[in-house]
């Protein structure tokens, strides 16, 4: 049984933690494009460098080479939620087969299937782009700490087989297997539905993509409004000069939204996480240490294993700049149901300054 953590236990591993984010914090990050200084126009503009105006951007110039796209970005783009998530790229659409079969019965193959092809079709930009970003099909793992979840993860499994995915059910011993945790009783691996990577390097991969196909891209270029601007289309207001485009895409700052009548339909979670140092190296017969294989090493990295704390939610309400400090961080370990009993437990002991990362600054619920 693990014994549950304590705040003295914590405070050595925890000193010198320092509130980065963790994918942002390494080296071989582009240098910023130019802001925007001037009125210019273009045949589509784009608000946001995340992902989501990244993809837009890409998937234009793809569609139609000859078009002149422009993408304004308030800071540097992925420096947001797309480079301060957990690392890991799912196919499910519904946040998970269960919670999708009990809100969409009737649609769930469809959203299954919209959802794999996705995944697939994202694997296959990285690799015609040669973003080098870690990605690896891993698979996902959900695991069961408590005797009663046996039942519900094995349904959720022939579930999943119906719907023609890979899944392998776990027994106590081969969960350990590959995550070493004495609270894990079982788990059910689907093997064919996940991808993890380094989401920074992706969307600074994306970045490149977007520049070399002609994209051009104003970084250091907050859009503080947007409004429709007759036949033309779309007239965005950065604070230095305008933009006068067609069609607009609007991928920036989910919360507030820069459309007002949005807001009252939107809400922000922010979620934060502890990041260990390289972990040990497993132990004889073990393939893994405790909770490895859950992250993809960064580039130049010692050791890829690391240990990750689940994200610790914060109020809905919280200010956007609100960041870590040294008060929070025992915290960030003792909740979100039971972690500390969990995996994380294993690690005590291991120091974290790589740093307490915002992994979800943005993310809606």
């Amino acid at each position: 049984m693990a014994t549950p953590m304590t705040g003295q236990m914590l405070a050595g591993p925890l000193a010198g933690a320092r509130p980065v984010p963790y994918w942002l914090d390494q080296p071989g990050a582009p240098g910023p494009q130019p802001p925007l200084t001037r009125a210019t126009a273009a045949g589509l503009a784009v608000v946001g460098g995340g992902f989501t105006g990244l993809w837009t951007a890409l998937l234009a110039k793809e569609r139609d080479p000859d078009a002149d796209v422009v993408l304004l970005e308030g800071r540097t783009a992925g420096w947001a939620a797309s480079g301060r998530n957990g690392g890991f790229c799912a196919a499910s659409l519904t946040h998970g087969l269960a919670n999708g079969q009990a809100r969409f019965p009737g649609e769930i193959a469809d959203l299954d299937r919209l959802g794999m092809t996705n995944l697939t079709e994202i694997a296959a930009t990285i690799t015609r782009y040669r973003i080098g970003c870690a990605a690896e099909l891993t698979g996902e793992l959900a695991v069961a700490v408590a005797p009663w979840q046996l039942p519900g993860l094995h349904e959720d499994a022939r579930a999943a087989r119906a719907l023609g995915h890979d899944v392998r059910v776990l027994t106590e011993d081969e969960v350990r297997a590959e995550v070493d945790s004495p609270t894990y009783l079982g788990g059910v691996w689907y093997r064919d539905a996940c991808l993890m990577l380094d989401p920074a390097r992706l969307a600074w991969g994306l970045r490149r993509a977007c520049l070399e196909a002609g994209v051009r891209i104003f970084e250091h270029s907050p859009v503080t409004g947007v409004s429709a601007q007759g036949q033309a289309g779309l007239r965005g207001v950065p604070r230095q000069g305008s933009l006068l485009g067609g069609p607009g895409g609007l991928g920036a700052r989910a919360h507030p939204p820069l459309p007002r009548r949005l807001r009252p339909l939107l809400g922000p979670g922010y979620g934060h996480g502890a990041v260990s140092r390289p972990l040990p190296a497993p132990p004889p017969g073990r393939r893994s240490s405790p909770c490895t294989r859950t992250r993809p090493a960064r580039p130049g990295s010692p050791a890829a294993p690391r240990c990750w704390t689940r994200p610790d939610a914060s109020a809905p309400r919280a200010a956007p700049s609100a960041g870590l400090n040294g008060e929070r961080l025992p915290r960030i370990c003792r909740t979100s149901r039971g972690t500390p009993t969990h995996a994380t437990s294993a690690c005590v002991g291991i120091p974290v300054p790589m740093g307490a990362s915002r992994l979800r600054r943005r993310c809606l619920r």
